[in-house]
């Protein structure tokens, strides 16, 4: 939403003062996305000779956990997954080698969901119009990100490899995790985003001047 204030007829001093100010509101909300829990351990060759990560067993327990212990409230249950079956028949991949995943787990892609996020960013913009330049104009801006700093988090740790501490638990902010590293880190370009004044980053404010024509 954008709103542009109207300019005081009163005098020339408060139409100078007063006038050319804009506010500008953005409220962006989002469900969670899917996560896909996978164990790095092993993997599974297709038919193609591609590999691709195994997907766990579930076990009948709760998928998630809650509580305030929990980095935004919730976190994965480990007790709900467990490896499927190997071949050699009986063999463990943290110990045995070669170990392999005789299929797939019976847990389905995508089946578990992260956080939700929501953000209100604010804006006040005022226009100076350059004399005798009709379509030239210098604008003043001021931008807020997230400006009740609400903390949104990005998506669970998904590998249940076991030598991977911390399964289940988100360890980032959702600007953070963005980043094209899952724990940290940047590793920009490639199609990754900055963690800085973008959606999912903590209050960030900056100022600007805009020359327009």
């Amino acid at each position: 939403m954008t709103y542009q204030i109207g300019a005081p007829r009163a005098n020339r001093f408060e139409r100078l003062t007063l006038g050319g100010w804009s506010l500008e509101s953005v409220f962006q909300v989002r469900s969670a996305p899917p996560v896909d829990v996978f164990n790095s351990l092993f993997g599974f060759t297709l038919p193609n000779n591609f590999n691709t990560y195994i997907r766990p067993d579930v076990t009948g327990q709760p998928f998630y956990l809650s509580g305030s212990q929990y980095p935004g409230g919730k976190a994965f249950n480990p007790a709900a997954f467990t490896n499927p079956p190997t071949s050699p028949a009986g063999c463990d991949p943290a110990v045995d080698f070669p170990c392999a995943a005789a299929r797939q787990g019976n847990l389905s892609r995508n089946a578990l969901r992260g956080f939700g996020a929501w953000q209100w960013d604010f804006a006040v913009h005022r226009d100076f119009h350059i004399h005798g330049k009709e379509s030239l104009k210098l604008q003043f801006r001021a931008e807020m990100f997230n400006v009740l700093n609400h903390p949104n988090f990005g998506a669970p740790l998904a590998d249940i490899n076991p030598f991977v501490n911390g399964f289940g638990k988100s360890y980032q902010l959702l600007a953070d995790s963005l980043d094209g590293n899952y724990l940290g880190g940047a590793n920009q370009g490639s199609g990754s985003f900055s963690p800085i004044y973008q959606f999912g980053g903590p209050r960030t404010v900056q100022f600007g001047l805009k020359l327009m024509f």
